[in-house]
């Protein structure tokens, strides 16, 4: 029994791994490839000319009567003759606008009044720098971007030079808050203003845009992000996805494999329209009902989102935030009214466990402050959960050994009633009752363990705290696997010991499938987070410790 316990565990575990690197490995298969924020991404410029429907619930395709996401990128895209030319070829320069914030550095552009460059000083690059999430690519629209179904509005909005309220701004701790207008007019009447709001220790961004035209025809407005944000090492892998993503009521949408049939729209209880990866993302948030989202898939091949506005004529007015930053738990545990602690996704199996992925993230926490390193956090977590699992483990070791005891008598009944399995089944129950033993004391432990180890397994696989973190010696980053693979070797060597310290089994075909479980588990975890591999070590180490005692004085 003790080793179809062993074998269901490992199915399990297979499973899991199996499953999960399944649908990620999918999504990414699926996922436009991002290009470097070195290249220059201009959206497409004219609708598709056929758009099929898209499979699933709450999709469609965006009609033809929507923008998608089509606004001239330089002025070749524009009409000649436009009523802005003489605007758009004033000579006024365009200068940048600087924001400082706790923990980033946004510069804004007043050609176009947007995102230039944002700076985070609080994650470092692979050369060691402050992580440039984004960085425009010279001559393109910045986001967000406004769009429209006239392309010399559109441009002139998008690239007109605007006055800026302020040079730059500094947020701190005794002036927490702040914000900046973009002001826009032109001799046609036409008026726009940009008014972004910041908040000292936050990642999200109010923006109130109003613009004014007379009464000309709208009819379509979207407010879009094109500039993707930048990827890394440690940012891409296997198992987490990258890409668009799309909250509506509480489903996450993801539209990677839809957007090559065209611009994809999702209406509803919207919540939020997102492109995010491993670590990072950028969020629109509307704060009005009744929007929808617009995702395509641009001439690079990189995804943008959008929100749609529908409304007749102008003057148009409405506010918006945008998120864009890392996806830490305490910052987006803050803006759960806005529901962006959804942005979070730990996989089918880590949502099922959420109940326990957040707790076991606020103990890593709260040992990482006493200890100054996630390793010894994970450490002494591992220790603690095993001294909780303690009285099972005893149990199921005792119940184990006490299997072993009654094995002689088993073989004789199967033996005996090999032609009768209902009465095999009756005096195996007789046997167990006797002597006390649960045929199952040896499962116990070991299911229990597994909400445990997928819960551990997702913190340490998408929690941006965890990204750059070192241990000791060789082992750089808890969030990778171990570079030199000496952990799961070492892992792989303390389950080879465990069952030489085990009862052995009288089957031997049980005996083989025993020796190979450790060399299957060694090649599983060799390419999961060296973190979740020290956590299984120490979980091994204590183990041994355990089945010694209860081996000695038992």
């Amino acid at each position: 029994m003790e080793v179809r316990a062993v074998v269901a565990f490992v199915l399990s575990l297979l499973a899991f791994a199996g499953w999960n690197f399944f649908l990620e490995s999918r999504h990414t298969k699926e996922t436009p490839k991002v290009h470097s924020m070195q290249e220059k991404m201009p959206a497409s410029t004219t609708e598709p000319a056929s758009l099929k429907k898209a499979e699933g619930p709450g999709i469609s395709q965006a009609p033809p009567s929507s923008i998608g996401l089509s606004s001239p990128e330089h002025a070749a895209d524009a009409k000649a003759g436009s009523p802005f030319d003489a605007s758009l070829k004033s000579g006024k320069s365009a200068k940048d606008v600087t924001v400082t914030l706790k923990n980033s550095t946004m510069v804004f552009t007043t050609a176009g009044a947007g995102i230039k460059s944002f700076l985070l000083t609080k994650y470092k690059d692979h050369n060691g720098k402050p992580l440039e999430l984004i960085r425009a690519p010279e001559g393109n629209i910045p986001s967000p971007r406004i769009e429209l179904a006239d392309k010399n509005l559109a441009l002139f909005i998008g690239r007109g030079i605007y006055d800026a309220s302020t040079d730059n701004l500094a947020l701190s701790e005794n002036n927490p808050a702040g914000s900046i207008v973009f002001s826009l007019k032109d001799h046609s009447g036409l008026e726009v203003i940009k008014e972004y709001s910041f908040a000292f220790d936050s990642y999200k961004v109010d923006c109130s845009i109003k613009m004014s035209y007379g009464s000309e025809p709208l009819k379509t407005l979207l407010i879009s992000w094109h500039d993707a944000i930048q990827s890394g090492k440690t940012e891409k892998d296997s198992y987490t996805y990258e890409g668009p993503t799309t909250l509506v009521g509480f489903d996450r949408k993801t539209d990677a494999k839809n957007l090559d049939e065209g611009p994809v729209r999702h209406a509803g209880d919207l919540k939020w329209t997102a492109y995010q990866n491993k670590y990072f993302a950028i969020a629109l948030i509307p704060l009005e009902k009744n929007l929808a989202a617009v995702i395509e898939k641009g001439r690079n091949g990189a995804a943008s989102v959008g929100l749609e506005y529908s409304q007749e004529s102008f003057p148009f007015q409405n506010k918006f935030s945008f998120f864009l930053g890392p996806k830490e738990m305490d910052q987006l545990d803050r803006l759960k009214a806005i529901s962006l602690d959804y942005l979070l996704d730990y996989g089918w199996f880590g949502n099922f466990f959420t109940f326990l992925v957040k707790p076991l993230f606020s103990f890593l926490q709260y040992f990482y402050h006493m200890t100054g390193n996630y390793g010894w956090s994970i450490i002494i977590m591992t220790v603690i959960i095993k001294v909780l699992f303690f009285p099972l483990s005893h149990k199921s070791f005792k119940s184990m050994k006490n299997m072993q005891k009654i094995q002689p008598e088993i073989k004789i009944l199967q033996e005996r009633y090999k032609d009768d399995r209902q009465m095999l089944s009756q005096e195996l129950m007789r046997v167990y009752r006797e002597n006390k033993v649960n045929p199952m004391g040896g499962c116990l432990p070991m299911i229990l363990q597994i909400p445990v180890f997928i819960a551990l397994y997702q913190v340490l696989l998408v929690s941006i705290e965890l990204r750059n973190a070192p241990f000791i010696l060789w082992i750089l980053d808890l969030s990778e696997k171990d570079p030199f693979y000496v952990t799961p070797l070492l892992m792989g060597a303390t389950m080879f010991l465990q069952q030489k310290m085990s009862p052995p089994v009288g089957d031997p075909t049980q005996q083989k499938m025993m020796m190979i479980l450790p060399i299957v588990f060694t090649f599983l975890f060799m390419n999961f987070p060296s973190g979740l591999v020290i956590y299984w070590l120490v979980n091994n180490v204590l183990t041994i410790g355990q089945q010694y005692y209860i081996n000695k004085y038992s």
